[in-house]
Parts: structure tokens; C-alpha cells; sequence
């Protein structure tokens, strides 16, 4: 599992409020076109140390790298079973997912170190090896107090601010995408469902994601941007916060989506009345069904939860 591998902790300095969302999120620069994608010989340039996990699409290892010297987590995708996926994301002009996690340079995201195509035509990421466990873990245990919860919760937003800023939205985010290291230092994995932050991709279309963590407007087919992002943080926030859910899972798949078409999310406080009233708006901002109504940005998401009173500060 992801959830096993992957570490550098990220900045904190405090601001004040809760932000006034934008009506629209601000436009980012286009993403770079997809490169094209080098060869390599796996089992020349690796040396498998340890199997972590293997799936239906792909299998992860721990593995040398023999060309830079390094202990790296090595992800190969499934030539077959992802063949028909990757040549629609290259027809719509879609990065590869090595290439987007390039993109990005922030310490509460995991480090790219290198991606390509192998002899098999099997795409593949080479990235930061970090022993941690995911943020599910983290909410089963149940260790962490409310100041720490919050910690981890800047922590991840800032990593998604970064993916943001790097002219992507993620698509899949949500407590098994994050990982939390030795050194309590929160990390975004996982693009695979990442698209470029642009008009094209904003489009009514598929769905997309896991559906615990879809925003409304996602699931409806409708027009979407990055603020379903900012919805799927707010799901992980409340769940981390009370070890539920913001609405009810219940049934088969169809009867899911057609309560979550127009359910409202609870509110934090009617799960959790002991918690601050400040906490509460901002996960109950990031919560909104109406797009227009929630944070326009990671980074207001960011700065409420830097003001809030409880939140770590800076010489902590």
C-alpha cells in the first residue's frame, strides 16, 4: 500500500481569519505540455529490496536505484490493465502521473525523483522511500490531540495548496493520499487522477475520485474547478475530527450517490458540540455544497486554520 511508504516538515506562520472566498478561484498558468516519455530497463536501472504492495493497476516496491545510488519507492503500472486509461489521458493532453508529480516541490508533498516507460511500456515513478503510515491509520488509532489533529490539517493543506499552485487539481484526495511520517510530517501522494488546473479539464464529465470524498457538484457531472479539492480536504477534516463521516454511507453505490447528489453535509458541531466554534466554521466553510459558497482557495483554507487560537504556532 502507498500508505506505507513515503517525509519534511512544512512551514507554519499564523494569520488571522477565516477568509473571504473568492466568488471564482484565481486562474493559474497552463500546465506544461506532456513530455515525452524516456525508456528504461527496470530490472537494469532497479534493484527490488522489498515488496510493499501490489494491486489491480500497479505494484509498488522498495527498490535501489542503481543509477543514482539511492533507496527509492518504485511505482510500475500494469501495462495492460492501464492501456486504454493512459492513451485517453494522452489524447486529452492529460500529464502523465510521473511528470505531474515533478511538477511539484513542497515538503508536505512526496518527492518525484524520476518517471518514464519501460522496455515493457510500462510507466513507472521513481519517488522519496518514507516509512510512515496514512492518515487513516492516524484517525483509527485516535492518538492525537485536537492542537496535533490540527497540525496535520495545516500540514495538508499546504501540500494541496502546492499541487494547486502548480496548476493541478488532484482529484482523489482524501486520508489514504496522505501520509504522516517518524518526524509527524504530513505528505500528499498519489496523481494518478490528477488533471491540469485548466478550462478543458473543468468540463461536465465522468466521475472521477472516491466517492466518500466527492464534492456535490462532481458527482452531479457538472462543471467542476479546484474547489472540489477544497471540498474533499473539508470530508478528511471531519473525519479526522470525529471518526465519521459529514453525511450517511449507507445502501448500495447508486442509492450513495443519489443521497449525496443533494444531501447536506452535517454540520461539525452537531457530531462533535465541544468543538471550538472557530474549528467548526472553517470545516463547515470547506463543507459547503454550493461551490460558491466554500473557500475559493487551498491557501484561505490555509490561513483560517493558521488563526485558529488552538492552532500550533511557529516556536512550537
Amino acid at each position: 500500500m502507498f500508505g506505507k511508504l513515503f517525509g519534511s516538515k512544512g512551514s507554519q506562520t499564523a494569520s488571522k481569519a477565516v477568509g473571504k472566498a473568492a466568488a471564482q478561484p484565481p486562474t493559474r498558468p497552463p500546465a506544461a505540455a506532456v513530455p515525452k516519455m524516456k525508456k528504461v530497463n527496470l530490472t537494469r536501472r532497479f534493484t527490488v529490496l522489498a515488496e510493499t504492495s501490489q494491486g489491480s493497476m500497479s505494484h509498488v516496491c522498495k527498490a535501489l536505484d542503481n543509477e543514482q545510488k539511492r533507496s527509492v519507492c518504485l511505482k510500475i503500472q500494469n501495462a495492460t490493465k492501464t492501456a486504454e486509461a493512459l492513451a485517453r489521458a494522452t489524447k486529452e493532453g492529460r500529464p502523465p502521473e510521473g511528470a505531474i508529480g515533478a511538477r511539484i516541490r513542497h515538503p508536505n508533498v512526496v518527492l518525484t525523483f524520476d518517471y518514464g516507460l519501460s522496455t515493457k511500456r510500462e510507466h513507472w515513478i521513481s519517488m522519496e522511500f518514507i516509512e510512515g503510515v496514512s492518515l487513516v491509520e492516524i484517525r483509527k488509532i485516535g492518538a492525537r490531540d485536537l492542537p496535533g489533529k490540527i497540525d496535520l490539517l495545516i500540514q495538508a493543506a499546504e501540500g494541496l495548496e502546492a499541487v494547486h499552485q502548480a496548476g493541478f487539481i488532484h482529484h482523489d484526495f482524501g486520508p489514504k493520499n496522505v501520509l504522516i511520517n517518524r518526524e509527524n510530517v504530513a505528505k500528499i501522494i498519489d496523481f494518478g487522477l490528477a488533471v491540469p488546473d485548466e478550462p478543458r479539464f473543468h468540463r461536465p464529465g465522468n466521475r472521477t475520485g472516491t466517492l466518500q470524498y466527492m464534492a456535490p457538484e462532481l458527482i452531479r457531472r457538472e462543471t467542476t474547478d479546484r474547489r472540489i479539492d477544497v471540498f474533499s480536504f473539508g470530508v478528511m477534516a471531519f473525519e479526522l475530527l470525529t471518526n465519521r463521516m459529514p453525511y450517511e454511507m449507507t445502501g448500495d453505490q447508486m442509492a450513495m450517490i443519489r443521497h449525496r447528489m443533494n444531501a447536506e453535509p452535517m454540520r461539525l458541531a452537531e457530531v462533535a458540540p465541544t468543538m471550538p466554534a472557530e474549528l467548526c466554521a472553517v470545516v463547515d466553510r470547506a463543507l459547503a455544497r454550493r461551490k460558491e459558497e466554500r473557500f475559493g482557495s487551498m491557501s484561505d483554507v490555509v490561513t483560517a486554520l493558521k488563526a485558529l487560537s488552538m492552532a500550533p504556532k511557529p516556536d512550537e
